[in-house]
């Protein structure tokens, strides 16, 4: 059987489970030999590991009905423990229907009188496939390295175009679009955040934050961005260059939420000074209190080809309380640039020049050591431009239309390298001790059995393994 969905009431889409089912049509078309066609399909990974379309093949083994309530969202372990079963019982069920046309699931439960498959056999089978996990996988591992090496080339040539771009046009960086995962013009994701205590990318809004470490600074994987933090009061590392921002208030040593392109959770307001900044052609860093981040501005040079720039933004208040209460620092190598404590609606402008030695952007938000539940500081349109923006020349405006020609191929080209070559099939985990259940049931485990065929089937090796052989080599046998 196939089917591109989970099934159950979840019923949740495999994206990549087509490619199995072109597999089987290849096959067909191809005449491939029955025994190789059936080998590939159970053991396609273990006995063609270099080989991709056998590495599909095993899709079969993942092609089923998969309970995702069962073997992921429930916090009962005995429903978990009866999904598994139920999982393990499709695989061999299925195996052995399409290979030899016998419904083995008969004996889960007990011997039956005249049958000669015994309950045992059963699961000596289930041992077989037991250390199978159904999840997407790649191809291999030089279709895998091929696909990121030329994402990697084509994103970077986007990015280049585009740097260009917004030089010519004087438009600056975007550090919201930074935080976003982009490239300071457009390209990053909106909603998405860094976790001011590990640095790590994260999807989902949080709330209250926990194991919050105030002092401590996590290195960011972001090209442009060197790092989060949580502000200490008094002394705090600010840069992996262990750069220290002096003088910080004391505060909750709380955090809330993640720093994010656009509102963090719960954020009440994203107006002041009579501008929406989360409409679209306006961005906004949301740096709830307690929470910093330190850009990297020779990165971003490098990058972008400006070397004379200004840092401005207009940072606002978020939260429902009227009188000051969040405070923000915006800090330029270690050495304070501006600063204010703010309240509901108010703003304040901020706009400096940045020299050509400068290392290091940081902004910082405290709740001044009086709660942090409303001190949502945000910083609406932060942008580095050019100290001296560019009047556009003739020549310019005919290498500005060519710069976009170039940057819409390099889209298009992009966007036809698809996916990356993976597909929804089985990884092999170690692989558990399999007992024989009374009457098919997990929570009344008996005797362990080890991987094996058969029994009756004279003509078969009776042993696939030991309890401690490895999980492909269970199924190669």
């Amino acid at each position: 059987h196939y089917a591109d969905t989970h099934g159950f009431e979840r019923d949740k889409l495999r994206p990549n489970a087509w490619h199995y089912r072109d597999y089987v049509i290849q096959s067909f078309n191809e005449d491939k030999p029955y025994d190789r066609f059936l080998q590939e399909q159970i053991a396609g990974d273990a006995l063609w590991p270099d080989d991709q379309d056998a590495i599909v093949a095993t899709g079969f083994l993942a092609a089923g009905p998969w309970d995702f309530v069962g073997q992921v969202e429930t916090k009962s372990p005995v429903l978990k423990r009866s999904a598994r079963a139920l999982d393990l019982d499709d695989m061999i069920t299925q195996v052995m229907t399409a290979s030899t046309a016998m419904t083995i699931n008969c004996a889960r439960c007990h011997d039956h009188k005249l049958d000669g498959i015994p309950q045992e056999d059963y699961y000596r089978l289930t041992a077989v496939f037991a250390g199978l996990k159904r999840q997407k996988r790649t191809m291999s591992e030089s279709a895998l390295k091929k696909f990121t090496t030329e994402k990697k080339r084509l994103g970077d040539a986007i990015d280049k175009a585009q740097f260009a771009i917004g030089e010519l046009q004087g438009q600056g960086v975007d550090l919201a679009d930074l935080v976003g995962g982009g490239n300071g013009f457009g390209s990053g994701r909106k909603g998405i955040g860094l976790d001011a205590r590990t640095g790590k990318l994260q999807e989902r809004n949080f709330g209250d934050l926990g194991n919050v470490k105030p002092g401590n600074y996590a290195k960011c994987s972001y090209a442009f961005i060197d790092g989060v933090f949580v502000p200490a009061e008094g002394e705090t590392k600010i840069s992996s260059t262990d750069l220290k921002a002096t003088g910080l208030p004391a505060n909750g040593g709380k955090a809330w939420d993640m720093i994010r392109n656009g509102p963090v959770a719960s954020q009440f307001s994203t107006s002041w000074g009579g501008v929406d900044y989360n409409k679209p052609g306006r961005s906004m860093i949301g740096l709830h209190a307690n929470a910093g981040i330190t850009f990297d501005l020779s990165a971003i040079r490098e990058a972008t080809g400006i070397e004379e720039m200004r840092f401005n933004s207009v940072a606002g208040y978020g939260g429902r309380t009227t009188t000051p209460s969040a405070e923000f620092r915006v800090l330029l190598d270690g050495k304070l640039m501006a600063h204010k404590r703010l309240g509901r609606k108010d703003a304040a402008p901020i706009d400096f020049e940045i020299p050509k030695d400068a290392r290091f952007l940081t902004l910082i938000s405290t709740d001044g050591g009086n709660g942090y539940s409303h001190d949502q500081i945000s910083f609406g349109d932060p942008r580095l431009v050019p100290a001296n923006p560019p009047t556009l020349a003739d020549q310019d405006q005919k290498r500005l239309k060519e710069l976009r020609k170039v940057k819409a191929r390099l889209e298009k080209e992009l966007d036809a390298l698809g996916e990356p070559p993976e597909f929804y099939g089985v990884v092999s985990q170690k692989p558990p001790v399999v007992k024989v259940l009374h009457r098919g049931n997990p929570e009344a485990p008996k005797d362990d059995v080890t991987p094996g065929a058969l029994s009756w089937v004279k003509v078969l090796e009776k042993d696939l393994g030991t309890n401690d052989t490895p999980e492909t080599e269970r199924r190669a046998a």
